[in-house]
């Protein structure tokens, strides 16, 4: 939910992802979904449909090929991702199979992306953090790249973003 910010996700302090990360997600699975998000700065609908035949683990990249804009992207796994998959990874193979990284309720489907908004309003409430949407992981992940001092054309090929201004 987002509070008094003219439509604009929250960008995430880093107190309130350590917050999240160590006490308000409580699965591997949700760690890592916010995480993809965090991480790669893309879209939670992206992160929710990533099949694991997208993932590459010798080459530390995934396949984001199901995206808002029918386009497909190779994004780099961080050391800090590739924990996160190597914790899931671990949890999610005694448990069950599925083509699919975050599986859904349907047999052969993946979580829808309004499960991970309840996901996230849960892990918000347990840490006392408000006005924190799905969107905010990649609105903070792209300010993080700008202090960063990133240059904007590679934030937006890397984001498929087009609407980037220094002040995001």
């Amino acid at each position: 939910m987002k509070i008094n910010r003219q439509g604009q996700a929250k960008v995430l302090t880093e107190q309130e992802l350590h917050d999240l990360f160590t006490i308000g997600l409580l699965t591997p699975r949700d760690r890592l979904l916010f995480g993809i998000c965090l991480y790669t700065g893309c879209r939670i609908g992206e992160a929710c449909s990533l099949a694991w035949a997208d993932v590459t683990t010798d080459a530390m990249t995934f396949r984001i090929e199901k995206t808002k804009t029918k386009s497909s992207r190779t994004v780099a796994i961080s050391p800090a991702l590739q924990a996160l998959f190597d914790e899931y990874r671990q949890q999610q193979c005694f448990r069950f199979s599925s083509s699919y990284v975050f599986r859904g309720k349907q047999v052969g489907s993946h979580l829808h992306p309004s499960m991970a908004h309840k996901i996230l309003k849960a892990a918000t409430d347990r840490i006392g953090v408000r006005g924190v949407s799905t969107h905010s992981f990649r609105r903070t992940a792209l300010t993080m790249m700008c202090r960063k001092g990133i240059n904007l054309r590679v934030i937006q090929k890397i984001s498929f973003y087009s609407g980037l201004r220094p002040s995001d």
